[in-house]
């Protein structure tokens, strides 16, 4: 089902500009520069007329060389929400209708989606080489990353400061990696929940530790933290699947650092043989030696069992095979995987710590 457009017009009825355009739209590029590049007339305009995309666009064509900086950025970005909504509604009807038009503006003019992200790119890049600018030149930690600069220039506009918290938020968590930090400091996600039972609290005072001004932001605008609100949820769904993943990976690690020494030992031996036997021997000692036979010959059963039945006989007649040099070698270096699968769900260090923001 469409979108269906109900709009309070009541609120305009003062407004005889608007009430002008409701009649005629064409009306707006006859407006002097005065009336026509008001922000309260444009604002009225964005919200009427959200339907009509090709009446919008030529809009936003005429304001964009013509209004100050900041206020072309906030109808940049309410551009392209209203275009990314209006794409998502063609690929909708594309599943029932191969042929439909991929976007409203296809048929007119050369402004796209696609360059307004570039301009509001450029636009943002200019801004936040400024604030890094700021920031260093300052030299204090009070300012955090510097979304004290955003609130002082765009205080009037719930829409871009939004817009600038959510790429600080971004910048925060990306750098953070929200669910290896969350293994390596909490036994488990019930431990962290138990610590943190307001996982937006959570969010914003660790937020508030890296930029106390968007902290604050965030506070009042709890909405920002629907996206980390998801992840968090993910990485508890998903908890044990992680552990999983970091032991697999450790173990991968392992396999392909016996391969690199097995390649460039074998030479000292006749026998190739001996060093490949002292290598099941170490992880069958280990207890590992079905995991890693998988990673080296995949899952031949019938020669897997073939090395468990040497093994045991390595073991009972008390082979010298574990008082080599290359048996030491292997051996120290499963240990020493198998320490790290052992801690890979919750590192010691941090436990003891119970971490908290």
């Amino acid at each position: 089902m469409g979108k269906v457009y109900s709009i309070n017009i009541d609120k305009f009825k003062n407004n005889q500009i608007i009430q002008d355009l409701m009649n005629n739209k064409e009306l707006f590029f006859d407006l002097s520069d005065e009336k026509k590049y008001d922000y309260e007339t444009l604002n009225s305009i964005f919200i009427l007329f959200e339907y009509d995309l090709v009446f919008l666009k030529r809009v936003y064509e005429d304001i964009e060389k013509n209004v100050d900086e900041y206020w072309i950025i906030e109808f940049s970005l309410r551009m392209i929400k209203l275009l990314e909504q209006k794409n998502e509604i063609v690929v909708n009807i594309k599943k029932y209708i191969p042929n439909a038009s991929n976007s409203i503006l296809d048929t007119d003019g050369e402004l796209t989606l696609f360059t307004i992200k570039l301009f509001l790119l450029a636009k943002t890049d200019e801004i936040s080489n400024k604030i890094s600018t700021f920031v260093n030149l300052e030299k204090n930690s009070n300012y955090g990353l510097g979304f004290v600069v955003i609130e002082d220039q765009f205080y009037f506009s719930e829409i871009i400061m939004n817009y600038f918290a959510d790429r600080f938020i971004t910048q925060i968590f990306l750098k953070l990696n929200i669910e290896k930090f969350l293994h390596e400091s909490y036994e488990s996600y019930e431990a962290f929940k138990s610590v943190n039972p307001d996982l937006n609290l959570f969010i914003t005072e660790f937020i508030s530790l890296q930029d106390i001004a968007l902290g604050g932001y965030i506070k009042n605008h709890p909405e920002l933290l629907q996206e980390l609100q998801c992840v968090f949820n993910y990485v508890e769904q998903h908890w044990n699947n992680y552990i999983l993943f970091e032991r697999n990976a450790i173990l991968e690690d392992l396999a392909g650092e016996i391969f690199d020494y097995f390649s460039k030992n074998k030479y000292k031996y006749e026998n190739v043989e001996t060093l490949r036997n002292m290598i099941y021997y170490a992880c069958y000692n280990n207890g590992i030696l079905d995991e890693i036979f998988i990673y080296i010959y995949g899952a031949d059963k019938e020669y897997l069992e073939i090395i468990r039945k040497m093994c045991v006989e390595f073991k009972e007649s008390e082979s010298s095979i574990e008082d080599t040099v290359d048996y030491l070698y292997f051996n120290k270096i499963i240990k020493e995987s198998l320490n790290k699968i052992a801690d890979c769900g919750f590192r010691a260090e941090r436990k003891k710590k119970n971490l908290t923001v």
